[in-house]
């Protein structure tokens, strides 16, 4: 700022030199000029060129500075990027965090989804309690943000810790209910005799002791094998019972020729497979 201020102070005594000299050679011309004269008009002439090309280049100097300037504020700003690196990559990681942190509760969700939802409808008792349990876990860290209990940009404890507390949640929540109304299997049974199976490890403990009590539960039965068997299968105290009983065939009255007539009767199988549903009742699924 200096080099311009002295630049100024240059041009203005140029100029007013200039305008001097005009007005002296304005006033000489009135009369014929001398040796001494013409000399002192030459010399004026040669300053002021001179001002002329030093007005120039001051000004190019000036372009110059002006360039540098502009130079030097780019590295400047260059600079403050370079020392805020660090809190933007802080700042990413913790995006990244915390981006991992919603992935794992997504699995949690649909984990929960297919373990304790219900299908068919999706506002039912079961659905939304799963949903609202997951809303709870992920807006926990930022609610305590917001009031200030916690600080800091990085994910907190709560963020790492919502998709066990979700899971946690709904395990104690609803683990205990029965999700799954029809249960299904195959039962090897021995003609004359009755299969018995227990279906404790095919009933939610909440509603073990509540099905154990019925006695109006549903059971379907269906023979597997071709063989001349009807099967039948019942729930008590919630043991399932099944067997087959052969299937009685009619013989039919002997030719008018008087002869005799030979009936085979196959001979009964040893094991015979027996498909079986039971209903556990629309108000436990």
């Amino acid at each position: 700022m200096a080099e311009r201020s002295g630049a100024t102070d240059l041009t203005t005594v140029a100029s007013n030199a200039s305008n001097s000299n005009g007005a002296v050679i304005r006033q000489s011309a009135s009369r014929p000029a001398s040796a001494d004269e013409r000399r002192l008009s030459a010399a004026i002439e040669r300053q002021r060129k001179e001002l002329q090309q030093l007005q120039r280049a001051h000004d190019d100097l000036t372009r110059k500075v002006e360039a540098l300037e502009k130079r030097a504020n780019s590295w400047r700003g260059a600079l403050d990027q370079l020392k805020d690196l660090p809190q933007q990559r802080q700042a990413l990681e913790s995006q990244l965090q915390s981006a991992r942190v919603q992935q794992v509760s997504g699995v949690v969700g649909n984990l929960q989804a297919a373990a304790f939802g219900d299908a068919g409808s999706v506002f039912t008792r079961n659905n939304l309690f799963l949903a609202g349990n997951q809303l709870f876990w992920i807006f926990l860290d930022p609610v305590l943000r917001q009031l200030g209990v916690i600080r800091g940009t990085s994910p907190g404890v709560v963020r790492w810790l919502a998709p066990v507390g979700s899971l946690l949640t709904g395990q104690l929540a609803l683990a205990n209910q029965q999700h799954v109304r029809f249960i299904s299997g195959v039962a090897t049974v021995t003609p004359g005799t009755v299969t018995l199976d227990t279906l404790r490890d095919r009933i939610a403990d909440g509603f073990w002791e509540k099905f154990q009590r019925r006695t109006d539960i549903a059971v379907t039965a269906v023979a597997l094998d071709q063989q001349p068997f009807v099967p039948f299968a019942e729930v008590r105290q919630g043991v399932l019972r099944v067997g087959v009983t052969p299937l009685g065939k009619g013989v039919g009255e002997p030719p008018d020729t008087g002869g005799l007539l030979l009936v085979s009767v196959p001979s009964l199988p040893q094991r015979v497979r027996v498909a079986w549903i039971v209903d556990t009742g629309v108000a436990s699924g």
